[in-house]
């Protein structure tokens, strides 16, 4: 029996209560057969439903072919009650083995004692930040605004905040001094600054110089009152020559933006007989079916797809309806997300494979699916169209294996075969020609050819960091192409291009949400061990394309032509660097 092992891991050990978590229960080995979604113990969480996702790595070491096959079922779950509590051993089935998985220690703290202890530690990091700023006199001449568009929304409602930077000072070398914990919060990134464009604007009758730094959607996971914490900006002022003999200088500040209080309403009761699939916001559904005919023992997709505004990637999987003769199987979830500088939309699908197991007529019923509008406070819902499915009895028999799902044709039965006839003992056989195995070798080289391409396809659709390691590489030579085109034409778009490819490149290669500050991806490649030479040649790099982008000076030729020439260097030991890292 092939040996799998089991892992069970949460995406966090201290939570606030009414918080989500994700739980996730990980088996990898080189076969991974009636892996199904284990039923949870009794336990001091409430689970929010479950998701399952699979993925196949090979490799071939002397010359001998290995797979290892991955599946991963992830629970959301809600801490109701506080406590240092426990997540007990859960009894996981697969392969015909019965196996444990260890507890895993899970601490809830109460929503106000930690906002408190966040709040003091918020209003003292301001008081010392506001204090140096108003040593150094630019309180009022330049400082960073947080807005949001709402500030009472309901449970997984999308609202947008926005960082705004005013000042009345020449300024340059911008940016984040890290990212702010946004507890209680799903974020997306939206925007954020790759080349500063200013803009007038009067704010408390004063004019300022302004531009938006970055944009987030946010979405609450939990009622109560949030807190949007404070963004700090580190920033050079630039202080001008007062005459001729004087050289101008500039000094280092940080600017912190105020906290915001965010009230979260829990949605309105609603009827447990309906379908709700947890979306909040505006949307409209469609549903589909790849055919409305087939045979048994085939296959057929029932496609439901939700488009809108919202928290749609968030969705729970919709309630199908038993029907005899046709099996639904968990269903493929694909999104596509499209944000702008303001707004947060996309698309989830739903792809049901159906199981044609009998002959007849059978019809899928209408299907009520339900989400919360919060512009009108209520609940909607869209009725999804009724499909009728002809499935005919297939010529050929079928076996079906028992207790599983999958159906066998029997095409045919074995036939022995003697020679009776003398005279073709002396007949040429094919497997003697050269022409006859020249034509085999070309046909087992297009097989494994295309073996291996429908292994990288499968590895691009199921594993993520293998994609984004792929998309890394591509992504770097459409940038820096853009690059070179902006170095020979003496242009410093060539510092904004170099930046979007650097930072692009580095967050696919480490697997970090695109739009990262520098301060993770430099905690990152600590993490991988990079080496420290390289890193400080690197974070030289970002300073460098930092003071040319927002700097009012322009780069000479002979810079940027020295410029591309490092940076290249520079990338070239990175991803070797990474590569090895990768490999290990």
């Amino acid at each position: 029996m092939a040996s799998v092992s089991i892992d069970a891991y949460v995406d966090r050990n201290q939570v606030t209560q009414g918080e989500t978590f994700r739980l996730v229960i990980e088996t990898k080995g080189e076969t991974i057969s009636n892996f199904t979604i284990p039923s949870l113990p009794p336990m001091s969480f409430t689970s929010l439903g479950s998701s399952r996702s699979s993925a196949s790595s090979y490799s071939i070491i002397g010359g001998r072919m290995t797979s290892e096959k991955k599946e991963s079922i992830t629970f959301s779950l809600r801490a109701d009650n506080t406590g240092n509590l426990s997540i007990p051993p859960i009894s996981v089935q697969v392969n015909g083995q019965t196996i444990l998985t260890k507890p895993i220690a899970v601490q809830v703290l109460t929503a106000n004692t930690q906002q408190q202890s966040q709040q003091n530690q918020q209003n003292l990091q301001s008081q010392q930040n506001q204090q140096q700023i108003r040593q150094q006199g630019t309180q009022t001449e330049t400082f960073l605004l947080a807005t949001v568009d709402k500030k009472t929304v309901y449970t997984n409602e999308m609202f947008i905040v926005s960082f705004k930077l005013y000042t009345q000072n020449q300024i340059q070398n911008i940016s984040f001094a890290g990212e702010p914990a946004f507890s209680g919060f799903w974020k997306e990134e939206l925007y954020q600054v790759n080349r500063i464009q200013w803009q007038r604007e009067i704010y408390n009758n004063t004019q300022y110089n302004t531009t938006v730094l970055r944009t987030i959607a946010l979405f609450p996971s939990r009622e109560g009152s949030l807190i949007i914490p404070e963004m700090a900006l580190d920033i050079d002022i630039i202080t001008p020559a007062r005459n001729f003999w004087e050289f101008s200088s500039s000094r280092s500040v940080r600017v912190v933006s105020s906290p915001i209080n965010i009230t979260v309403i829990s949605l309105p009761p609603l009827e447990a007989t309906k379908n709700f699939i947890g979306a909040v916001g505006k949307f409209s559904i469609n549903s589909s079916i790849s055919s409305n005919e087939g045979e048994t023992g085939n296959s057929l997709t029932y496609r439901i797809e939700l488009n809108g505004i919202g928290n749609f990637n968030q969705t729970k999987i919709p309630k199908v309806p038993d029907i005899r003769g046709l099996k639904f199987l968990p269903p493929e979830i694909q999104d596509e997300k499209t944000s702008t500088n303001t707004q947060f939309s996309g698309k989830r699908t739903f792809l049901f494979p159906i199981l044609l197991q009998e002959s007849g007529i059978f019809e899928i019923p209408e299907i009520d699916i339900t989400w919360f509008d919060p512009s009108s406070k209520r609940y909607q819902s869209q009725v999804l169209k009724k499909e009728v499915i002809n499935v005919r009895q297939s010529n050929l028999p079928l076996i079906t294996a028992p207790g599983g799902q999958q159906t066998v044709r029997l095409l045919g039965q074995d036939v022995q075969f003697i020679n009776t006839n003398p005279s073709l003992s002396s007949y040429c056989y094919y497997y003697q020609n050269f022409t006859y195995w020249f034509i085999i070798f070309i046909v087992l080289g297009s097989l494994i050819i295309h073996y291996y391409f429908v292994l990288d396809s499968q590895k691009l659709n199921n594993d993520l960091f293998y994609r984004r390691n792929r998309r890394a590489n591509s992504a770097i030579k459409k940038y820096f192409k853009d690059a070179q085109k902006y170095a020979k034409q003496n242009s410093d778009e060539f510092y904004n291009s170099a930046y979007i490819g650097l930072s692009h490149f580095l967050t696919d290669k480490l697997n970090l949400p695109r739009g990262s500050v520098e301060k993770l991806i430099f905690d990152e490649l600590k993490e991988r061990k990079i080496s420290e030479p390289l890193l400080k040649e690197l974070e030289e790099s970002f300073k460098k394309i930092n003071y040319v982008k927002f700097s009012s000076s322009k780069a000479n030729s002979a810079t940027i032509n020295q410029d591309i020439l490092t940076i290249t260097e520079l990338l070239n030991s990175l991803m070797v660097e990474l590569n090895k890292k990768i490999r290990k």
